[in-house]
Parts: structure tokens; C-alpha cells; sequence
């Protein structure tokens, strides 16, 4: 069976988004955990766990219009990429602190 451009494109974007989907779904629940692990206050945690939604909240418009001008397969390897990179990077923490700018890059994929 011959797939078509469409169906390959439309394949492609079912595939990226699945695995993104699937890593946060598997990494998120454990992420709590470990930053309690680390040793970081319940304050703490809950500033970081809210630190997401704050990012995403203040930076959804001038990524959108980032997409725009380089591309979306560009930005969606891009995302891609810088989740697996800050999922690696939790690994080497060992300071609660530097939980902020992870999860915050973290954000933006």
C-alpha cells in the first residue's frame, strides 16, 4: 500500500505527538517523587509543579508565532529533543534549586 504526502504528514504528527504524550505520561507521576527525594520543601514542590502551567501560560503566543516562522517539523524535533534532554538532565540534579530552570525548559517542549 503506497501512503500518500497527506498521510504520511498526518502519520508523522500521530507518531511525534504519541511519543511525546507516552514520555510525559511515564515520566510525570515519578518527577514528585524524586524532587521530594532530592530534598526539596513542600513549598518548593508546589512551585514547581505549578512552574509549568505558568511557563505554557506566559510563552503559548510568541512560540506559536516562533512555529510560524521556522517551521513546525523543525520546532516539533526541536521539542522533542529538549524533552528527552531535560528528562536526562533530572538524573544530575542534586540541588532542589535547580529543579526551576529544568522544569522550565521542560515547559517549553
Amino acid at each position: 500500500m503506497k501512503l500518500r504526502t497527506g498521510s504520511k504528514l498526518l502519520f508523522g504528527v500521530v507518531l511525534v505527538s504519541f511519543l511525546f504524550i507516552l514520555g510525559s505520561a511515564i515520566t510525570n507521576p515519578i518527577h514528585p517523587l524524586y524532587i521530594v527525594e532530592v530534598g526539596a520543601t513542600t513549598a518548593q514542590l508546589g512551585l514547581i509543579m505549578a512552574l509549568p502551567s505558568m511557563v505554557s501560560a506566559l510563552t503559548r503566543v510568541p512560540i506559536s508565532v516562533l512555529s510560524i516562522r521556522l517551521g513546525k517539523w523543525r520546532l516539533m524535533f526541536f521539542s522533542l529533543a529538549l524533552s528527552v534532554a531535560t528528562t536526562a538532565v533530572f538524573a544530575f540534579i542534586y540541588d532542589p534549586l535547580w529543579f526551576f530552570p529544568i522544569v522550565s525548559l521542560a515547559a517549553f517542549s
